[in-house]
């Protein structure tokens, strides 16, 4: 059963970065949906002045499942902020929450960076 997974990119000033796929589709794209049979696709930016960029992955709830990334606070409060997709959005502050709480109580509340990120989100 193919799983659809939307991705879109998302600068680091929060702008939805456009992309070709795979330099053989000249169509500027901001959001792909990809399928079982798209594994290994090539995004090439068409902007590449717009450098580093953070995933945006299940756009618009695009697929019922819990999927693992290696994203930073940092780009997580990018993606809390600038995300033009709600659910994304949504998610991202979640995540910050959740690593607020294990943060605090994990520790004696001298770390804040997550929750200063988590406050500017």
């Amino acid at each position: 059963m193919p799983v659809p997974v939307k991705l879109g990119l998302v600068s680091q000033t929060g702008e939805a970065v456009k992309f070709s796929i795979g330099g053989q589709n000249p169509a500027v794209e901001q959001t792909i949906l990809l399928t079982a049979d798209m594994m290994d696709v090539e995004l090439e930016l068409t902007q590449p002045s717009v450098s580093p960029v953070v995933p945006s992955v299940l756009r618009g709830f695009s697929a019922p499942v819990r999927m693992h990334d290696d994203l930073s606070v940092d780009e997580l409060a990018i993606l809390a902020t600038h995300d033009t997709d709600g659910f994304n959005r949504y998610e991202a502050c979640q995540r910050l929450a959740h690593l607020a709480l294990e943060q605090r109580l994990g520790s004696d509340g001298a770390n804040v960076a997550i929750e200063t990120a988590l406050i500017k989100a």
